[in-house]
C-alpha cells in the first residue's frame, strides 16, 4: 500500500503509548481534555429497529443524491409530502453494524447545522435492506460552493457556523474523524451550512487507543499519517486540522492545501510545509520512525499560502486569516488551537455578534 512509505511502526504496549502522549501533553491540551466523558456504548443495546409497513409505499426514492462504501443516498418523499434524505445501506451491511454511528447521531441531534436523523427503518420494497432517514439538505458540497463565493463576510460566516458546530458536538464527547468538502454542503442564497456524515466518528476519551480507521487523505493530520498503520491515541485535534484546512478551501475558493489521492503524497506536502526536522520531531514523540531515505531531501516550502497560482483566487486571503490557519494547522496537536480558542480568534471579531444572533436562525 501507498502509505507504507512514510513509515515504520515500532511495535508498542498500551502502558508506553499512554506515557509517549502524556508527553505531547494530549489529555490537557488546549481544553481538549473532557472531564465528564461517560462510555455509554451499552445504549446501543437499547435501540430498536422501527418497522413503517405500508407507509414506506409514500418512499418516492428514485433521485440519487450520493454513493458510498456502506450504500446509496436518495432524495425521498414520505406520505405527508416531506422531503427527506435516505441513505440505504447495502445487503451486505447489517444494522447493528452501524450502532455507534446510531448512538452519535441520536447523542448530537440537538446541535443546529447537522444533517438530523429521523429514523431508522426498513422500507417494505427492500426487507433486507436497512435505511436511515435524514433530514434533507438543500445545497451543494463545500468545494463547489467556495468557487461562487462573493465576499469576505460570506467567507467567515461560514467559517464561523462550521466551528460553532464543531465546538458543540465537541462539548459532547463527539469527533467527526471525517471531516471533508463533500461532507459539509452549504446553500450559498440562504448563507447555510451542515455537517453530514458521522459513520466514523467516535465518542472521545483521553486515555482510549483507538485504530487509525477512515478518514480522507486530503484531510488527514500529520498525526493520522504518521499513526496510518497501527492503533494511537488520537484527540479532537484532528477536527480542528481538517477544519483548518477546510476554512483555507473558503479563503482559496476551492482549492486544497494538500490535495492527492495517496497518503504518501499528502505526507510529502506536509513535511514541505512543515519541514523534515519538526516532523522528524513529531515522530520521534509517536515513537515512528520517518523512512529519511525518501524524505530527508525535502526542502522546506511554505508557500502554500502565497504561491502566485493562487493570485487570482485571494481577494479573501487577509493577515487574520492567515494568523488563525497557522494556528489551527500547527504540526503538533498538542500546539494546535481547540475550536472554541478558534471561535475567539480576532479573524471573526468584526462579525462575532451578527453571527451569534444568526446561528440558531439557518
Amino acid at each position: 500500500m501507498a502509505q507504507k512509505n512514510i513509515g515504520k511502526s515500532v511495535k508498542i504496549n498500551r502502558t508506553k503509548c499512554l506515557s509517549i502522549h502524556s508527553t505531547l501533553n494530549y489529555q490537557f491540551a488546549r481544553g481538549q481534555f473532557i472531564q465528564n466523558y461517560q462510555k455509554n456504548y451499552e445504549s446501543y443495546s437499547k435501540i430498536s429497529l422501527q418497522y413503517y409497513g405500508d407507509n414506506t409505499k409514500y418512499f418516492d426514492s428514485d433521485v440519487q443524491l450520493g454513493n458510498g462504501t456502506f450504500g446509496n443516498v436518495y432524495v425521498g418523499k414520505t406520505n405527508k409530502n416531506e422531503t427527506i434524505a435516505i441513505k440505504r445501506l447495502n445487503e451486505f451491511y447489517k444494522w447493528e453494524q452501524h450502532y455507534q454511528e446510531i448512538f452519535i447521531l441520536k447523542h448530537i441531534n440537538n446541535v443546529p447545522h447537522i444533517a438530523h436523523l429521523y429514523d431508522v427503518i426498513r422500507e417494505q420494497k427492500y426487507p433486507n435492506t436497512t435505511s436511515f432517514i435524514f433530514e434533507f439538505i438543500n445545497g451543494t458540497t463545500l468545494h463547489k460552493s467556495a468557487r461562487n463565493l462573493t465576499s469576505d463576510y460570506e467567507v467567515r460566516y461560514l467559517s464561523y457556523i462550521l466551528l460553532k458546530t464543531l465546538n458543540q458536538t465537541h462539548e459532547l464527547n463527539v469527533i467527526h474523524n471525517d471531516l471533508k468538502g463533500c461532507n459539509i454542503q452549504i446553500n450559498l442564497e440562504q448563507l447555510s451550512l451542515k455537517v453530514l456524515d458521522w459513520g466514523i466518528s467516535y465518542i472521545y476519551h483521553p486515555y482510549q487507543i483507538k485504530s487509525n480507521i477512515g478518514g480522507t487523505v486530503n484531510y488527514k493530520s500529520p498525526e493520522q499519517l504518521l499513526n496510518s498503520n497501527f492503533v494511537s491515541h488520537f484527540t479532537p485535534a484532528i477536527d480542528v486540522f481538517a477544519a483548518g484546512l477546510l476554512i483555507a478551501n473558503l479563503m482559496y475558493r476551492g482549492t486544497d492545501l494538500f490535495y492527492s489521492h495517496f497518503d504518501y503524497e499528502v505526507f510529502s506536502k506536509q513535511i514541505q510545509f512543515f519541514g523534515y526536522k519538526k516532523m522528524t520531531k513529531l515522530s520521534a514523540l509517536l515513537n515512528v520512525n520517518i523512512n529519511s531515505t525518501i524524505y530527508s531531501n525535502f526542502t522546506l516550502n511554505r508557500t502554500g499560502f502565497y504561491h502566485n497560482s493562487y493570485l487570482k483566487r485571494r481577494q479573501f486571503i487577509t493577515t487574520d486569516g492567515i494568523n488563525l490557519l497557522q494556528q489551527m494547522l500547527q504540526i503538533n496537536p498538542a500546539d494546535r488551537i481547540s475550536i472554541s480558542e478558534a471561535l475567539q480568534h480576532k479573524y471573526f471579531d468584526s462579525i462575532r455578534n451578527v453571527q451569534e444572533s444568526l446561528f440558531h436562525d439557518n
